[in-house]
Order: C-alpha cells, then sequence, then structure tokens
C-alpha cells in the first residue's frame, strides 16, 4: 500500500505537555476543602473525569474568557486573575526533540496533517512556540477539536480529517498515544500508529514510518 498522507495527534506526539505544573499551581490558588483543592482532584476535575471542563472547552462550546471563569468559580479560586489563569494553563509544553527531523524526512508527495483535541489557549501557545514544527502544516491540514466542535473519538472529527485529506482512508496513516483514539479511526480504513513522546523518542515513530515507506531512509 502506497499512502499518501500522515495525521499526526498533536500532544503526547508532536509535543510533549505535562499538566503538573499547572495542576499545582491552580492548587495552590484554591480555596476549596482539601480533598477538593489538591492536584489529584483537580486534574479529576479538568481532565479525567467523565464531564470534565475540558471537555466543552475543547469543543468550542466556551471562550477562553469563559472557560476561566467555570474553572475559577469550580476551584475556589476568587483571587485567581484571567491573565495569572491564561499562564499557569498555558505553561505545560516541552519540545520532542528529533520530531522536526522526522517530519523532514517524511516523502514528497505524502501530505502532513494534525488532528488534535485542543482549545484556543493552548493551540495559541504551540504556535507561538513551535513556529519550526508548525511549518510543516499550513492552516488548512490543522484539524482541531474547538474549531470542529467535536473531539476525539468521536467520529464527527474524524469525518472531518477525512474530508480534507482528501484521499482514500487505507492510504491514511494515523498516528496518536491514545488507543482509543486509533481503534475509533482504523475502523474507518486508516493505518494506526501508537507512539507517546513520554515513552519512546523520535526515533522509534520514525522506524515505524520507515516500514511503511512514509520517510525516506538514510
Amino acid at each position: 500500500m502506497e499512502f499518501r498522507c500522515v495525521i499526526f495527534d498533536a500532544g503526547q506526539v508532536l509535543v510533549n505537555f505535562r499538566n503538573d505544573r499547572l495542576l499545582q499551581a491552580l492548587a495552590e490558588k484554591s480555596e476549596a476543602e482539601p480533598t477538593r483543592g489538591t492536584p489529584a482532584y483537580l486534574d479529576y476535575l479538568l481532565f479525567e473525569a467523565p464531564e470534565a471542563l475540558v471537555k466543552p472547552f475543547e469543543r468550542g462550546e466556551w471562550t477562553s474568557t469563559q472557560f476561566f471563569q467555570i474553572v475559577r468559580a469550580a476551584i475556589n479560586a476568587p483571587s485567581l486573575t484571567e491573565d495569572e489563569f491564561f499562564r499557569i494553563w498555558n505553561d505545560i509544553f516541552l519540545p520532542n526533540l528529533g520530531i522536526d527531523t522526522v517530519l523532514d524526512r517524511i516523502q514528497k508527495g505524502v501530505r502532513k496533517m494534525i488532528l488534535s483535541n485542543t482549545n484556543p489557549l493552548h493551540w495559541g501557545e504551540v504556535k507561538r512556540g513551535q513556529e519550526a514544527l508548525l511549518k510543516h502544516f499550513p492552516d488548512d491540514a490543522q484539524i482541531l477539536s474547538y474549531r470542529e466542535k467535536a473531539r476525539k473519538p468521536e467520529e464527527k472529527i474524524f469525518r472531518a480529517a477525512l474530508e480534507r485529506a482528501d484521499v482514500a482512508p487505507g492510504r491514511i496513516v494515523y498516528v496518536d498515544d491514545r488507543q482509543e483514539n486509533l481503534d475509533t479511526f482504523v475502523e474507518f480504513g486508516v493505518h494506526g500508529i501508537r507512539y507517546d513522546c513520554r515513552t519512546d523518542n523520535a526515533r522509534v515513530l520514525a522506524s515505524q514510518l520507515e516500514e511503511l515507506n512514509v520517510i525516506a531512509t538514510f
């Protein structure tokens, strides 16, 4: 099979992120009772609960200001200002060293795209801090949850990615760190690769893409 498009998740694939500093900073601002003001509880509230607060934000249902107001009330942090929250919220990203070289090696004629659950604050921070990375992905190659009004693993956002890719699903490689996202997209007929930059360096991904003849070998 000759692949014509590679679609990458952003977080923990193209860029690394860590929420621990964010959660600690918000815990320090929280005036909630002790069991509801810990980083672990805030992690559940913001990211892991079935109705986690980040999910509507990533679907584009709330503005950044509305999200700040909702989080401030939920964690009982009356002294937290909007500017302070935005700074805390965005202070999570780390580079995935070597990923730019992998992207440079993708074969000519193979399109590169991003498919990400994200929000306008985080994506703005990625654009400011990862210019070298994003040169590979023009705006029309960025399928972002807050723009599409849907999050992975919802089928709607995968259908949007297929429409934008404009090639048969069987000619698409999809890279994600979360198995549930891969499982859903693979059902459409794409080839899935699980990769997590927290545990594997960029050479591991390069090797997997080499096996599919998606990137040039040295």
